[in-house]
């Protein structure tokens, strides 16, 4: 069943007329468009496509089973009060999480007794499992991203600046394949790595540090997401040793991975074990998330996680040990949960 068919079959389930889309992921989901600024209305009968004289040729070319709206003379919410209307749907659903309070006052103005309900999550349930043609994208994605991270090992060195490197990796990205970064590259050094999510600056990396690289790959409509640690020279032995503990967490979290376990039991596996090595107050960040059509996607793995584990779902494995002053080691493969058990993607 395709995604629009599994929404108006959700829509009948919930009593609701038509659910109308406005975050981009979601319509570039149900509808495979490649652009942006764009809407789309499915109802239980006709789907509408709503966009604007910039991307319609765009959408006549790559949509089949919409019918295209244009917006101009008629502003969007002129539009889709008016779709509203026309096809006298009485509960019209809209994407609570993506749209502004205004927005949707806008619509309701425009309306003629119709309710307008707020609706959570509808076509994130449905994206959290992955087609075949889905795995295969997002393999495409992550082997890119690999054969870039491959490229960028020998041209790591002393006195080549943090930006540097990060410029360098989005161009070898794209040089493999890549559409664009999936996300601004972090490159981080030395006692900088301490900071997980720290910005590459002009600062030179030296001889005896470690490198951290989180890189992703867009391509396809679909993303990638791994981080990995380039060593130059002798490393500081605290270093060594938490670089030893991450990765040992990582595969703990990975052999824990299985279908019908709560999210949750593959965070503690990693963290109970950095726990037990000391490095508790040095790993703050959630275990991992998954990655499809956006880089952060449902499921969440964290400690608080209550989603089980089913087939098809993909996510990122990602501990990390920061210690500031001296600085950090994250680690982060991209895993398949299988009817058996799991399979890393990125290595």
């Amino acid at each position: 069943m395709n995604p629009v068919s599994s929404l108006k079959k959700r829509l009948k389930t919930e009593n609701l007329d038509a659910l109308f889309v406005s975050h981009p992921a979601n319509v570039s989901y149900l509808s495979g468009f490649s652009g942006n600024e764009s809407y789309i209305l499915v109802t239980r009968g006709k789907d509408f496509f709503i966009t604007d004289f910039r991307y319609y040729q765009q959408a006549r070319l790559e949509l089949k089973d919409f019918s295209i709206e244009l917006t101009g003379e008629v502003n969007h919410f002129d539009l889709i009060a008016g779709l509203i209307k026309k096809g006298r749907l009485k509960r019209v659903g809209f994407e609570a999480k993506h749209i502004t309070y205004g927005e949707v006052g806008k619509i309701r103005d425009r309306l003629n007794g119709q309710e307008f309900l707020p609706v959570f999550d509808f076509i994130e349930d449905m994206r959290v499992i992955k087609s075949a043609r889905e795995l295969e994208i997002i393999s495409r994605c992550i082997q890119i991203n690999l054969t870039a991270l491959k490229d960028l090992k020998n041209r790591i060195a002393p006195d080549k600046e943090e930006s540097e490197i990060a410029a360098l990796m989005e161009y070898k990205m794209k040089l493999a394949g890549a559409l664009r970064p999936a996300f601004d590259t972090i490159v981080l050094s030395g006692k900088n790595c301490s900071m997980p999510h720290g910005a590459p600056g002009a600062r030179p990396i030296k001889n005896n540090h470690v490198v951290l690289v989180d890189s992703g790959v867009y391509f396809n409509g679909y993303n990638s997401d791994l981080t990995r640690m380039f060593l130059l020279g002798k490393i500081p032995p605290i270093i060594n040793k938490i670089l030893s503990v991450t990765q040992m967490a990582q595969e703990i979290a990975i052999g824990a991975v299985r279908p019908g376990i709560t999210a949750s039991v593959v965070d503690m596996a990693a963290r109970d074990y950095i726990a037990k090595k000391g490095f508790a107050r040095n790993f703050g960040h959630s275990l991992g998330h998954g990655v499809g059509r956006e880089v952060h996607e449902a499921p969440q793995i964290s400690a608080r996680s209550k989603t089980i584990l089913k087939p098809g779902m993909i996510f990122t494995v990602e501990p990390g040990i920061y210690i500031p002053g001296s600085g950090g080691v994250r680690l982060e493969d991209m895993v398949l949960v299988t009817e058996k058990g799991v399979k890393v993607l990125s290595r």
